[in-house]
């Protein structure tokens, strides 16, 4: 549709909206909110305004903990927004600044953090840098490198991409402004080339997080394609504990200071029994996640705009008297429906979009195999600098050759970008199998939690005890062996367990 023909549509709509409400005695502000909504129209260009990314996690982001004094600065008037941040001020604060901080740094900080991996080992090899720290404990140049560049770029990258977090982008100290803001919300949506949902539990019940939704998706309408992204608010606190645990497990033995010890093994298993509880942390934060995922698909179905709540009921905003005018402020609910019931022809249409359309975005969102792979293998990076340490040690003693290096970093590469998905995507299988929460007390579901751990494990140790039985170090044969074993393993772990996972039309236990 061109957009002589756009704007044709969006007057009609206009004129309709304008004719229902002629004869009205006390014309509210409901007409001017709905008349704005309806119509993808801002009241006037000032009110499309975007803030660079980073500026949103400053202070802690302070920001999404609701302390945006002064932050309103930090924005500016845009015509398009790269992002629009959607998200429910009811889920907890901390979780959100870690899943932003993860989606907006996590791959940057793991591609320079490789860089810096690279770099030390070539270092390393050529023998530029120290190989001890003291004696027996080797120096982990690349473990080392690569966790402080990956950990300062994950803390302190300034991703400047044009977002909308409503806090900042709408100045919460003039009430004018904010409502006309409010008011041109949709158009803003409409200048937003993706949306992307800080997905939790209480995200579905909130009108406002489903009308930016519905907004967003209605603007794409008339043929642009609607980029959607929607990451879980657990995204950010598992990566990051399963980063930690894989990172302490990584430098310990990279340096092989355990073995300076003469009391081996409970040094061995202080360090184990630490990385192990920030990756079972981890894992119970994935149960949890496949939890509110079947929780989420029963909600979706029994979605009604009834039910869904708004903060000016809840804090009887709607019901205060505007000191200046008299008049009693407009209800978002009422406007929202209004708008809804234009838009998509009757509430009751737009609810079957929720049961239908809607429900099958998220779930396809929230189950990429795109999005899974690329951060489990973001996270696990640190895994490959513990196997580069490991073949720089044994380069710089002369026990392997040119050609043995190649196949050991081939190897490195199949344990990254292969076996660690399969591990992962074999534990999701059973964390969705065993998502319900089991009893009272959280030890007991810890336990459960450990339980759908144990298929990963043991898929760990059968392919260590595979890989020495089959001299993949070192053999070219051994390894291509290994790689074809490790890749059709995988494949097929990945096919069943997405079929397993609830795509389109979930069936219910």
């Amino acid at each position: 549709m061109s957009d002589v023909e756009t704007d044709s549509v969006e007057q009609a709509v206009a004129d309709l909206f304008l004719a229902s409400t002629v004869g009205r005695s006390n014309p509210s502000d409901s007409y001017d909110c709905g008349f704005q909504l309806e119509t993808f129209r801002a009241i006037h260009p000032g009110v499309i305004r975007a803030v660079p990314a980073y500026k949103v996690l400053v202070g802690r982001g302070r920001a999404l903990r609701g302390r945006a004094e002064g932050l309103h600065k930090a924005s500016f008037e845009t015509e398009t927004i790269e992002e629009f941040w959607s998200h429910s001020w009811h889920a907890p604060a901390w979780m959100k600044i870690v899943t932003l901080t993860f989606v907006n740094n996590c791959r940057t900080a793991a591609s320079l953090g490789m860089l810096a991996a690279i770099t030390g080992f070539t270092l390393g090899v050529a023998e530029a840098l120290p190989h001890k720290l003291a004696p027996r404990i080797r120096c982990p140049w690349c473990a080392l490198l690569g966790a402080l560049v990956y950990i300062a770029c994950l803390l302190f990258w300034r991703r400047s991409s044009k977002v909308f977090l409503d806090i900042i982008c709408i100045d919460q100290d003039d009430v004018h402004l904010k409502k006309a803001a409010l008011t041109s919300m949709a158009a803003i949506l409409k200048q937003s080339e993706a949306l992307l949902v800080v997905w939790d539990a209480t995200w579905d019940a909130r009108l406002w997080c489903v009308f930016e939704l519905a907004a967003f998706l209605q603007s794409r309408r008339t043929g642009s394609r609607a980029k959607l992204c929607v990451r879980p608010i657990t995204l950010g606190p598992a990566l990051l504990s399963g980063s930690c645990g894989l990172l302490v497990a990584s430098l310990t033995l990279s340096t092989n200071v355990v073995q300076s010890y003469t009391d081996f093994e409970a040094t061995i298993a202080l360090t184990m029994v630490l990385s192990f509880c920030c990756l079972l942390f981890a894992a119970h934060l994935g149960r949890i996640f496949c939890r509110n995922l079947d929780m989420l698909q029963r909600q979706l179905l029994q979605f009604s705009i009834e039910h869904a709540k708004c903060a000016c009921c809840e804090t009887d905003d709607c019901k205060r008297v505007d000191p200046k005018t008299g008049h009693q402020f407009a209800c978002d609910r009422e406007v929202l429906l209004q708008v809804i019931a234009a838009w998509f022809g009757s509430i009751s249409k737009f609810e079957a979009l929720i049961h239908g359309e809607v429900r099958r975005i998220l779930f396809c969102e929230l189950t990429s195999v795109r999005f899974i792979y690329g951060y489990v293998c973001a996270a696990t990076i640190c895994l490959l600098w513990f196997h580069m340490d490991q073949a720089m040690d044994a380069i710089r003693a002369g026990r392997v050759s040119a050609s043995e290096g190649r196949v050991m970093a081939f190897r490195w590469l199949v344990w990254w970008l292969v076996l660690e998905p399969l591990l992962f995507i074999v534990f999701a299988g059973f964390a969705w199998a065993l998502r319900k929460r089991c009893g009272r007390y959280l030890v007991v579901d810890l336990l459960v939690t450990a339980l759908a751990m144990t298929p990963s494990a043991a898929i760990f140790i059968g392919f260590s005890i595979l890989e020495q039985r089959l001299d993949s170090a070192r053999s070219v044969t051994g390894g291509l062996i290994f790689a074809a074993v490790a890749g059709t393993s995988s494949l097929c772990a990945w096919l069943a367990v997405c079929k397993f996972l609830p795509r389109g039309l979930p069936k219910f236990s």
